[in-house]
Parts: C-alpha cells; sequence; structure tokens
C-alpha cells in the first residue's frame, strides 16, 4: 500500500496520464481526473467504444501549460528529474539491473565524477539530461527542426555551441546503444515539458527575490530533493553577504595590493572552488566592470572583458548548478562586451575540487564526446595543479562525517596530506577522538584546501581567500590546527561574525536557512615578507536576519573604520574571538579538573540496537538472526562506512553472522539515550560501534554519570545533566556529542573521580566531612539550571563550564542540598536518597491522569493545552503540567516532547524518515508502565523548575561570597586523567 501511495505521488504530477484497472481507463492531469472513465469492451457485446476513442484523442492532444518563469519551469522540471533519477537508480540495483545504464556509470565515473555512487550518478544523469533539455529550451533554438518539440538530439546539438561540455555529457545516453531506449519515457516526458518553454517571456520575467536565475538551482533542487539540498549545503546565498565578501576583497585588491583595475587586473586570478549557479564570480565580474568605468571611464567594460574571462575561474561538482552559472556566466561576459558571444571560453568546470591535482585519470574511449569530458577534466586539474590564483571566495558546502569525503586533501596519492596539519595539532593538544570528529566536514577540507591553494603554491606572492562557512572553527579548541594555518600564512584576517545559532529558546536569526551559525573570513598576505603571526580583526553583527544583512550593506573594514572592529593579537589556541578580560570566570575550577576523568558516551552508529520498550529489542534481535542468508543479514545489521559488521570479531563472541536463528541476546539493559529519557539497550560489544568499556565497568547502584558539553558551546538551559545508565554519544543535547560524560566514580568499587587530596581540603575549610557525592552536588547546583549559562554566555562560547566554589561552608551546605534534590529527582528517586528531600518530591505536584491512553499515539496527537496545564496523548489526558515544564529543554532539546515522539507509532528522526528494515520493528502498543515514566518525568521537571529560582539566588549568594581560587585546588595527575583500566 505505502508504494503504491509513493508511486501514484510520482505519477501524479505528470501533466497527463492514463490510468487503467483493466475495466476502464481514466484521464489524469497533474493527479486530478479530466473529463469521465471509459470502459473497456466487455463479453456482453454492449460496448460502446466512442469514450474511449475521444479520450484517447484528448490524451494525444493534451500539452503541458506553457512555462514563462523558471520558477514555474524549477517545479514542473524538479519531479520530472525524479522519475528519471528513479528510473537510472533501478538499473543499478541488483533486482532490476540494466547493464548499459551500468555502463554508462563506469563511462561517468572515468571522466566526470570519480568514485561515484549509484545514487549519485543517478541524480547526476537525470539533472544534466533536465538542465540540457531547459538550456536549449531556452535559448529558443531548442526546436531545430520546427516540430514543436525539443528532443534530447536537438538539445545536445544546441549545447555544443554554448556548452561543449555539458552537451558531451550526454554522450552517456545518446551514445551507448540501447540506453536512451530504456530511459525513453522518462526522457520523453521532459521533452514534452521543455517544448512549452516560452523563452522570450522567460527573458523578461522578474523575481521578487532578485535575479531570477539566481533562483533557479535552490528552487529546483528543493523540488527535486529537498533533503540533498540541505546535505549539500545548496542554499542560496543571500546578495549582501556575497558584496560585503566582493567589497571587502575589492579594498585589499586596490589600497593594499595596488591592484587598480581590482579584479580586472592582469595579475589577479579570481577562484571560487563551490560555485553552485555562480553567485560569487557574477558578483565579481561586475564589481570589475564598475572599477573598469571609474578607473577608464565608458571603454573600461570591453577593455577588460577578455581579460576577467580569462582570469575569473569556477568548479562545480553537481551538473545542475554548474549548467547555470556556465549559462550565467557566459550571458554577463557577452553583456559586458555587447555581443552574442563571451570572448573566449567560459572557465566555469564540471569538476571535483578535492580530486587529487597531481593524478592524470585515463579517459575510456567508450562515445564520441569522451574527449571532450577528459579535456575538461585536464583542464580543471592543470587549474588546481599549475595555475597560480590571487583571490579564492566562496560559500563551500557544509557536511560532517565520512572522512572519504575530503578525498586528496585526506588521502594524497603519495606524502603528507593537507589534513594532518589540521588533525595533528588537535591530538598533540589532547583533543579527543570523537571531538576531532567534527573536523572532517566539507567546509573545513575547502578551507584547507584554499589556505594550500592560494598561499602554499605561490608561497611569496600577494593572496586572498574569503569564506562564509560555519564559524566553530573560530574558537572550538579542536580547530587549533586549521587557525594556525590561517595565522602562518596571513599578515590580516577579518572575522565578521554572523552568529545564528538555531537552537534553544534563545535562538539567533541565521543570515541562511540553516541553525549552524556562519562568520565571513577573509584572510590575505601582501607577498614576501609578510609579518607572522597574522593580526586578527573581529566584529560581530547581530539582529534580526534583516538587521544582520543591512548592516552588511554598508560594512566597513578594519583599515577605513578600525574603532569598529577588535584587534586581537593573533593566536591559534586561543582563536579568532574575543576573549573578555581575566574577570572572576577565570578563578573559577574547570568543571573536567574537579572530575579529572571524562569521555565521550556510548556510540552505537546504528538505531536499532536501542528502544524505548524491551519486547521491540527481543523482537528486533529475534527477526536479526531469522535471516540466514549473511549479505541478508548485513543488510539488516545496517554497516557504516566503518566501524563493526556482522563478520567483526569479537574477543570471547561468536561472530554475529555465525549466530544460528533462536540464539538469546547477550542481555537488554537500561540506556541513557537522551536527556531524561531512560530506554533499553542489546548490551552486545558487536553491535555497537564504540561501547566505551569503562563507562559500562564503572557501573554500580551509587554511580552518577553527569553529563555536560565539554567541546562544544552550551545552549539555553542546564550546563549539567545526570543519568544512572551509561549515556549515549549524543546523551546531553540530541547531538554534537564530545567528551561529555563526567562519572563521580572511576568503578564499580567507589573509587572517587576526583584530583587526591580536593575533599580533604574542603573539609579543613568547611569543618565538616565533604564526600564526593557532596562535591557532585554541589557543582549539580551551581550549573544545573538556566541561569549559570545566561550569566556566562560569553564565557562558555569558549566549551568548558568552570564551578564557583565558595569557601562559606554554610552556603556550601545549602547549594549542596538544592544539588542533592536535582539529582535526586532527576534520577527518579534512585540516587542521592540520604541528602534529598524525598518527602517534598513524592508527591505528584498535582500531576493526575484524567483519561488513559489506550491507543499509539502519532506526533499529531501530542497538543499541550497551557490554560488547563493539559498535555493530551492520543486519546489520554494529563493534567498539571506547567508551562516552563512543557517548555523544558536542554540546549534546544526539548525534553517532552522528544520523549513522547520516541514512543510513537512511527518514532522521530531518521527512524521515522528513512527506517532501516529493523528501525521498522517498533512498538505497536502505549504500554502501562509509561504511563509511570511520564509521571516519573514531569515531577522531575516540576522539581527542577520549582528550585530554578532558589538556584539563581543561591548563584548569586556564591558570587559574592569567598571563593576558592582555582590555584588552590589539586592539580589532577595525568593517571587521574586517564580512562580507568577495565
Amino acid at each position: 500500500m505505502g508504494r503504491e501511495i509513493a508511486q501514484w505521488a510520482s505519477l501524479a504530477q505528470l501533466d497527463s496520464l492514463l490510468v487503467c484497472n483493466g475495466e476502464a481507463v481514466r484521464l489524469y492531469r497533474a493527479g486530478e481526473q479530466i473529463g469521465e472513465e471509459a470502459i473497456l469492451p466487455s463479453d456482453d457485446g454492449t460496448w460502446d467504444g466512442a469514450p474511449l476513442v475521444a479520450l484517447l484523442q484528448l490524451f494525444a492532444t493534451m500539452r503541458p501549460p506553457v512555462i514563462r518563469g523558471v520558477h514555474q519551469l524549477a517545479v514542473v522540471l524538479a519531479p520530472m528529474a525524479r522519475l528519471l533519477r528513479e528510473r537510472v537508480a533501478a538499473g543499478l540495483t541488483d533486482e532490476t539491473p540494466r547493464p548499459v545504464i551500468a555502463q554508462a556509470k563506469a563511462v561517468w565515473a572515468a571522466n566526470v565524477h570519480e568514485k561515484v555512487t549509484d545514487s549519485q550518478f543517478a541524480s547526476d544523469l537525470a539533472q544534466v539530461i533536465a538542465y540540457s533539455l531547459a538550456i536549449a529550451a531556452l535559448s529558443g533554438g531548442g526546436d531545430s527542426n520546427d516540430d514543436g518539440f525539443v528532443s534530447l538530439s536537438e538539445a545536445r546539438q544546441t549545447l555544443r555551441i554554448s556548452n561543449a561540455v555539458l552537451a558531451a555529457a550526454l554522450g552517456p545516453v545518446l551514445d551507448i546503444p540501447g540506453l536512451s531506449e530504456e530511459l525513453a519515457v522518462e526522457i520523453g516526458a521532459i521533452e514534452r515539458l521543455v517544448s512549452v518553454v516560452d523563452s522570450r517571456a522567460i527573458g523578461a520575467a522578474k523575481d521578487n527575490r532578485g535575479e531570477p536565475w539566481l533562483w533557479f538551482y535552490e528552487d529546483f533542487l528543493y523540488a527535486y530533493d529537498p533533503i540533498a539540498r540541505e546535505k549539500a549545503g545548496v542554499y542560496y546565498t543571500p546578495v549582501d553577504v556575497v558584496q560585503s565578501q566582493v567589497q571587502h576583497v575589492d579594498f585589499i585588491l586596490r589600497k593594499l595590493f595596488s591592484k587598480k583595475l581590482s579584479f580586472a587586473d592582469a595579475s589577479v586570478v579570481t577562484l571560487d572552488p563551490a560555485a553552485g549557479s555562480g553567485t560569487y564570480p557574477l558578483a565579481v565580474i561586475d564589481q570589475a566592470q564598475k572599477v573598469a568605468i571609474e578607473v577608464r571611464g565608458a571603454a573600461g567594460p570591453k577593455q577588460v572583458v577578455k581579460q576577467l574571462a580569462a582570469n575569473v575561474i569556477a568548479f562545480e561538482i553537481l551538473p545542475g548548478p554548474y549548467a547555470v552559472a556556465q549559462l550565467r556566466i557566459g550571458r554577463r561576459l557577452a553583456d559586458m562586451d555587447n555581443s552574442l558571444f563571451p570572448p573566449g571560453n567560459v572557465r566555469v568546470y564540471l569538476t571535483d575540487t578535492l580530486e587529487d591535482p597531481n593524478v592524470i585519470p585515463v579517459a575510456l574511449p567508450l562515445w564520441g564526446d569522451v574527449q571532450v569530458l577528459a579535456e575538461e577534466r585536464e583542464r580543471a586539474r592543470g587549474v588546481k595543479h599549475d595555475q597560480p590564483v590571487t583571490v579564492i571566495l566562496g560559500n563551500p558546502p557544509y557536511e560532517r562525517g565520512v572522512k572519504a569525503d575530503g578525498k586528496w586533501v585526506v588521502n594524497p596519492s603519495s606524502g603528507r596530506s593537507l589534513f594532518d596539519d589540521v588533525i595533528e595539532p588537535a591530538k598533540t593538544a589532547g583533543i579527543i577522538f570523537s571531538a576531532q570528529a567534527s573536523l572532517y566536514n566539507h567546509y573545513v577540507y575547502f578551507w584547507r584546501w584554499a589556505l594550500w591553494k592560494a598561499f602554499e603554491q605561490e608561497p611569496d606572492s600577494p593572496a586572498v581567500v574569503s569564506f562564509i562557512t560555519a564559524s566553530s572553527w573560530l574558537s572550538n579548541p579542536v580547530f587549533v590546527g586549521l587557525r594556525g594555518i590561517a595565522l602562518e600564512h596571513a599578515d590580516e584576517i577579518w572575522v565578521t561574525d554572523l552568529g545564528g545559532e538555531g537552537r534553544g529558546n534563545n535562538a539567533e536569526d541565521n543570515v541562511f536557512a540553516i541553525q549552524t551559525p556562519v562568520a565571513i573570513v577573509t584572510v590575505f598576505r601582501r607577498g614576501k615578507g609578510q609579518k607572522t603571526p597574522a593580526t586578527v580583526y573581529y566584529r560581530r553583527v547581530s539582529g534580526k536576519r534583516a538587521d544582520k544583512l543591512h548592516e552588511l550593506r554598508t560594512l566597513s573594514n578594519p583599515h577605513e573604520s578600525p574603532s569598529d572592529w577588535t584587534e586581537l593579537a593573533g593566536n591559534a589556541t586561543l582563536g579568532f574571538v574575543p576573549i573578555p578580560a581575566r574577570t572572576q570566570w577565570e578563578t573559577f575550577p574547570n568543571l573536567v579538573d574537579i572530575f579529572p576523568w571524562q569521555q565521550p558516551g556510548v556510540k552505537v552508529n546504528r538505531a536499532w540496537p536501542y528502544a524505548t520498550q524491551r519486547e521491540v529489542l527481543r523482537k528486533r534481535w529475534d527477526s536479526l538472526l531469522a535471516t540466514p542468508n549473511a549479505v541478508a543479514r548485513a543488510e539488516k545489521f545496517v554497516t557504516p562506512s566503518s566501524g563493526r559488521n556482522i563478520f567483526t570479531q569479537v574477543s570471547g563472541m561468536q561472530k554475529i553472522s555465525e549466530l544460528l536463528p533462536g540464539a538469546s541476546p547477550r542481555s537488554i539493559v537500561r540506556y541513557a539515550a537522551r536527556p531524561f529519557d531512560q530506554q533499553w539497550i542489546l548490551n552486545d560489544p558487536r553491535l555497537i560501534n564504540l561501547e566505551r568499556p569503562a563507562l559500562w565497568a564503572s557501573l554500580s547502584h551509587q554511580q552518577l554519570f553527569m553529563c555536560s558539553m565539554n567541546t562544544s558551546p552550551l545552549g539555553h538551559g542546564p550546563a549539567i545533566t545526570v543519568a544512572v545508565a551509561p549515556p549515549d554519544l549524543h546523551y546531553f543535547r540530541g547531538s554534537f556529542g564530545g567528551k561529555d560524560v563526567i562519572p563521580l566514580y572511576r568503578d564499580a568499587t567507589g573509587t572517587p573521580n576526583l584530583p587526591a587530596g580536593l575533599t580533604a581540603l574542603l573539609a579543613v575549610t568547611y569543618g565538616y566531612a565533604v564526600a564526593p557525592e557532596d562535591v557532585a552536588a554541589y557543582a549539580f547546583g551551581i550549573l544545573a539550571q538556566p541561569g549559570f549559562r545566561e550569566l556566562f554566555k560569553s564565557e562558555l562560547e569558549v566549551p568548558g563550564a568552570r564551578v564557583p566554589f565558595t569557601k562559606d561552608p554554610i552556603l556550601f551546605a545549602r547549594t549542596r542540598d538544592v544539588g542533592a534534590d536535582l539529582i535526586y529527582a532527576q534520577t527518579f528517586g534512585s540516587r542521592l536518597t540520604s541528602r534529598a528531600s524525598k518527602d517534598d518530591f513524592s508527591q505528584l505536584f498535582g500531576l493526575t491522569w484524567l483519561k488513559p491512553v489506550t491507543r499509539l499515539h502519532d506526533d499529531s496527537e501530542i497538543s499541550y493545552d497551557a490554560p488547563t496545564r493539559t498535555l493530551t496523548v492520543a486519546d489520554g489526558e494529563l493534567t498539571g503540567v506547567s508551562p516552563d515544564v512543557w517548555e523544558f529543554s536542554v540546549s534546544g532539546w526539548p525534553v517532552v516532547q522528544r520523549w513522547l515522539q520516541n514512543r510513537s507509532a512511527l518514532g522521530r528522526g531518521h527512524i521515522r524518515t528513512k527506517p532501516k528494515p529493523l528501525d521498522k520493528i517498533r512498538p505497536t502498543q502505549w504500554i502501562d508502565e509509561w504511563n509511570d515514566e511520564l509521571l516519573d518525568l514531569l515531577k522531575a521537571l516540576t522539581r527542577t523548575v520549582n528550585l530554578k529560582a532558589e538556584q539563581e539566588l543561591l548563584l548569586q549568594e556564591v558570587l559574592q561570597s569567598d571563593l576558592f581560587d582555582v590555584a588552590e585546588f589539586p592539580i589532577p595527575t595525568d593517571a587521574e586523567r586517564a580512562e580507568p583500566s577495565h
């Protein structure tokens, strides 16, 4: 049923479609039935064929609505391209293999996109065909035989004039015998669509967002594949951002490098390594034209346009935006030259910036245009390997995770990798492995590549790199290496911090439609003999999105308006953001020095081994083993690109591949999956990528696993949480996990995770014994509140909490007791039972079930009514829930909402949108134990929010009291910081 619905969703987007069920035929246009159905012949001899003939005649004469705008074209073209993509992808599967499609993929990998995956090739080819047809139609000359129909072969011929590479890329379809016939239906739908493009109307059309082509690819990809759009970082860069970067680089070129023609100077080569649809190169050309008029007068643009055509270069890996960039840049240069065609070749290359520039690929001579593609690839390689570049600017993609994505930057064919200069300083600084994972990101690769290309290939030449990227590299300790490279090569670094953290209750507007804070960073050197390390100039741009963009329009640079910028001494360790003058904060002991052993939580790397219900895990385990075939079992198991698989040998255990159906699971135990969310896990190291044995070995009836964000900035909410079961890597806030788990004890026997002498020092100061639990409770009383993060928000921009420790024995005891109450509540009454106010917490706080939940819910059936304080779950109702409890979040993680979503019919996140085989085994009913667990959760949060005001007052009293200086606390030894043996 689900598959049929999905098929209809695709087919319903066709402009005309005949559907037959064996008894009647219906005609649909865009999913809506046209006219009456026509009955097919029957055995009774009474059939009237006229309705069927009329229906077929209507179908034969139907044409799509005329397309008069690029947005309209993007919206209708995308579903047709998606159908083609699905057809190509199906031909690469084991179930429906098509040799001609596999052959086309091999050719594509050899000549266009090295190491392309099946899904990437399907998408690449679909976009090449769709864009080739669309661009040919938009040229007005695509219908060469004037039959009212633009065919793919006509499009290819048209493109040979303006875009030979895109025309050559059609080779796999037109020249591999049998492939165009294999894809005829889907290609035909696109041909039919572009044949009704009104090129004149589109040429005259306007888009209220700006230049229509500037938005076209984002509109297309949003309709074609919104997930890929988000993953690839395909977001339109606002004009104000682009102009700000271009204006700053223009100032550097003209005023500091003495290039009076700016980007049009013969010695200035400009490269955008991730050009998208060409926004940055176009802005560069426009600025060069403006400067040429200022310097030389009206004839200036005509004089410099050939130089611009030769010196403005763009790389793009995705065929869709590449085609648009080629079109737009070519037209802009032609307009500047006042001619029909640009003066010379447009230097937009269909290439992967991160490919090895030292390896010359061997082309496979499988079709006539292969030489065009081979030459294109070699020209792009030549730019990477030999072409000196003065300016690199743009908006690189953002994608976390897979190490292989760094290609040559991470894994060169020979010699030391560029990435070693990024990761080795992090290792030397003691940054843990899990935190190092944030370095494996496309934007980091592009920064490293650009710094190499601009500064290291030509070490004595002036150069500029200006990117807008995630701002995490400015201050996060793990990026010390990348900052060091920039400082080593630059004279100056200009940082325009645009903020834009989209998570949490105090979220800030972003200039993009994303939640990751961003910054423009411009790095430059004047040439040989530069001063190192560089001077850093910092400026923060705050406010609503419109305010930020408005400020960017007139943003001065540090030379024009130095008072608007903060000058920083170049220091890779301290980062590229201002550090407040020495304050009380620096005198507080570090949380990680009070509890010296911290480590990342458990990294499962697949969703199915943990769940909200024990029985579900048993069913998943049985389902896995019920599949005897190793290949099928591996598919169920879900094997990422690295880590354990069904064939991995774990000491003392049988391989998963060798287990017989019916074998019992090792054990099913409690697991701290997310903040305040106790779930269950198959405690089996064969299923877990990194099980953190030391955490499991330290588990006991007294153990506390405190969690904070020690390697990433905190968001709104408490600065610390607690669990009694081993926590997940992303326990604290659902993402950005690092070295965040802080056990109270180093082992199950109760060895404190405290530096030697700390409790003795406190006991002498206070005049009474201090236990390890007292230290934890005091820290919890200080940190487990939103007020701490709000008070020290700027200091916490550099990750890692500090704890102000009072010397006042009464104040310590009061804070400890509040912290004990919180820990007791947040561990659902299982810890610090001797310290907490149990009688107070044991009350229900007015929480009462009014109606029972009798069925499993979906997200739409979760609601909260603040006036009545009623929480509705499916058909159940629970009253007494305060608004503060409903809205309670941990760094943007809404605790109650997520707890309920995790127990819904379809789950949440990828389990819902992209479930793996075993993820689909989920609870089928609301179980009774959830009634108590939900009450316990709400009670814990109610107690937490009720203590908030008292905690805030205590924090102020503590800060005004006589405090320990960090120098007075014992320094942990290396052995105390080390992970315990197990």
